[in-house]
């Protein structure tokens, strides 16, 4: 448990470093809207950390996202495909403004907003932002959330 700990520290103060010298981007943009219209409405704790998101060129239009954060006070890891066409221009086009409000799936970590978790999972912030073409790295909020 001890080299867990430490290795995920690590990991995050690596990352932590690396965020502090990529330039931040901040464009304007329209955020999709995951309720059909309606507000989503959020559930349990902000769940903050760290997102990777890898044109993996494996697969046409999908890439590999990893997540490393904490809810409770508990580790949260979720590794996962997904689409990299989510705006016209391809993978190297998407900016911190085309993450807010994008839904992530069913992935919300158990004992964090419910007992079994499951629910759907939103990006609410982005804080820290560096798409290098191939490769985003963000410091974001997670929040499980509900449609009205």
């Amino acid at each position: 448990m001890k080299n867990l700990k430490a290795k995920t520290i690590l990991v995050s103060l690596l990352f932590i470093l690396s965020m502090s010298i990529a330039p931040q981007v901040s464009l304007s943009g329209e955020p999709a809207a995951p309720c059909g219209g309606g507000d989503p409405i959020a559930q349990g704790p902000p769940i903050p950390g760290f997102l990777t998101f890898v044109n993996s060129g494996v697969e046409e239009g999908v890439g590999m996202v990893t997540f490393l954060g904490t809810c409770n006070k508990q580790l949260v890891t979720r590794k996962f495909c997904f689409p990299t066409d989510i705006v016209v221009g391809g993978f190297a086009a998407i900016t911190k403004d085309h993450l807010i409000n994008l839904v992530l799936g069913d992935l919300g970590p158990p004992e964090c907003c419910t007992y079994c978790g499951g629910e759907p999972l939103i990006i609410a912030n982005v804080k820290k932002f560096h798409n290098t073409g191939e490769k985003i790295i963000a410091e974001i909020v997670l929040r499980c959330f509900t449609c009205p």
